[in-house]
């Protein structure tokens, strides 16, 4: 975030002495200095023994004997506005050198690319900047899809930030919340077409998801190769019409609504525009493996199957089975295999009691689903860990119904995204909102208490996110969580109030 200049600077010679006195190159000048620059200073002189001496507005910032030496400016240490920085080089014998420059001091915070993400629907959109005790440094509304810059008013000091995201849908009077802890001033936060470079294979953000759709007397929907058909144990014809160019091979699952695993068939097909096909072309699966899974209130699970390691690495697969409490054993998940895949992963909710809710990610072949072994507790103002609980970030889920005297409601869904942290802290009590959000919400800071009143409903959960591989907080995607390529296993679980 700094405007570099084509050419280094290099200096004048002072006193007279334009022959032998010592020269300065800067490189790396630049018209502003936004975020932490470094300036790499060169002395050539015939002589020995030069003291360099670096001016920013008249104090000195840094005195040096060296030949080469860097000059680190941090714009938070000093007053935003135009600068001047003289460098002052001189040898023994009184031979004398300066350059001098100006530099614009802004103390950038962020820059928000692509903005109303996935929220376009809202009326009204705002991104807010917090720190991290809640108070509020800057907001501003969303206009447009262009992106966003945050700069520091001056006295705000270096540190770690919370970004909040607010989409105010007045069609049902519900406001979504979303806010981003622990966000290091600076970090890079890609745009949508640097997000499909670096996650193009995870199913969220593109997987191949063309519309194709199924007639046979209704209407049904099969998204991409990820799809799957349910329901298609109807005798008839079937007809698909696919929105797009490109060949595609398919693979179609047909589970009868009977329910029984043998009567599980599928069909391998490559698409063009239109073909057609009927229930007797589906072919039944010949084996079937099992996973442990931990037995529950209730519990679902989905089966996807990859072609090698390379597609599992990629997020390419395609849904093979999917039930919600039945078509399997007790305590096991059963896994259709077929000769076209040799990788497969499970995904697995399962509710437990008190409240308690996991949802895994995981490859079969690393064994069965355990129950991690831990609690939280949720106090005042922070949810505090219990037991072996590993993780990686936390998602705090707090809402609000409430109901008006003249009849009105308004409602509110906040999650709040950190870090590891052993302690977790809740915000919703000492966060500051602008006040023209809280002004289209027809409400004040009192909606952000827990437990409600008498006339509001409210619900708060705590989500802990565990990755097999560390999620890296640079390169960040505001959506969901602090998002990452979502390779290898990945954990949830759920803890409400």
């Amino acid at each position: 975030m700094s405007c570099s200049k084509d050419t280094p600077v290099t200096s004048t010679a002072k006193n007279g002495n334009s022959i032998d006195a010592p020269e300065i190159q800067v490189k790396g000048i630049v018209d502003s200095i936004e975020v932490l620059t470094d300036l790499e200073v060169e002395i050539t002189s015939v002589d020995s023994g030069v003291i360099s001496t670096v001016f920013l507005d008249g104090e000195i910032i840094v005195t040096s004997d060296k030949k080469q030496f860097t000059i680190r400016i941090d714009p938070f240490d000093y007053t935003a506005g135009t600068l001047e920085i003289r460098i002052s080089s001189q040898t023994e014998v009184s031979r004398k050198s300066e350059v001098t420059f100006d530099i614009e001091i802004k103390k950038f915070l962020l820059f928000i690319p692509n903005p109303l993400g996935y929220k376009d629907f809202a009326n009204d959109s705002f991104i807010a900047i917090n720190t991290l005790d809640g108070k509020l440094v800057d907001y501003k509304k969303v206009q447009s899809w262009d992106g966003i810059y945050f700069y520091a008013p001056d006295g705000f000091d270096r540190q770690d930030l919370i970004v909040t995201e607010y989409f105010l849908n007045k069609f049902d009077n519900r406001t979504y919340i979303i806010s981003y802890s622990d966000i290091a001033i600076g970090s890079a936060l890609l745009t949508l077409r640097e997000q499909e470079a670096e996650f193009r294979g995870v199913s969220w953000m593109n997987s191949k998801a063309d519309q194709l759709y199924v007639t046979n007397g209704e209407n049904h929907l099969l998204l991409g190769h990820t799809g799957w058909i349910l329901n298609t144990g109807v005798q008839g014809e079937y007809t698909f019409n696919l929105s797009t160019d490109e060949p595609v091979s398919f693979y179609l699952f047909s589970l009868p609504n009977s329910g029984s695993l043998a009567s599980y068939q599928y069909l391998k097909t490559g698409l063009q525009e239109e073909f057609l096909f009927n229930q007797e072309d589906f072919v039944p699966v010949i084996e079937f493996g099992e996973i442990p899974i931990p037995q529950g209130i209730g519990y679902y699970y989905e089966i996807e199957a990859y072609a090698d390691y390379e597609a599992y690495e990629n997020n390419r697969f395609h849904r093979v089975f999917s039930t919600s409490l039945g078509y399997h054993e007790d305590g096991k998940a059963v896994v259709p295999l077929l000769e076209d895949f040799s990788e497969y992963q499970i995904k697995y909710g399962g509710t437990y009691d008190s409240g308690k809710h996991l949802e895994v990610y995981q490859r079969i072949s690393d064994g069965g689903i355990e129950i991690p072994m831990g609690d939280v507790v949720f106090e005042e103002s922070t949810v505090r860990l219990q037991g072996d609980m590993q993780y990686n970030y936390s998602t705090l889920i707090f809402g609000t119904h409430t109901e008006k005297d003249n009849g009105d409601f308004s409602d509110f869904d906040w999650k709040v995204y950190q870090p590891y942290k052993t302690t977790i802290n809740m915000p919703f009590k000492s966060f500051e909102h602008p006040m023209e959000v809280l002004n289209l919400m027809n409400n004040s800071e009192s909606l952000f208490s827990f437990p409600g009143g008498d006339d509001e409903e409210s619900y708060l959960s705590c989500q802990l996110n565990r990755y097999e591989k560390p999620v890296e907080f640079v390169n960040l995607v505001f959506r969901p969580g602090y998002f990452n390529n979502e390779k290898g296993n990945r954990y949830s679980y759920t803890f409400e109030y």
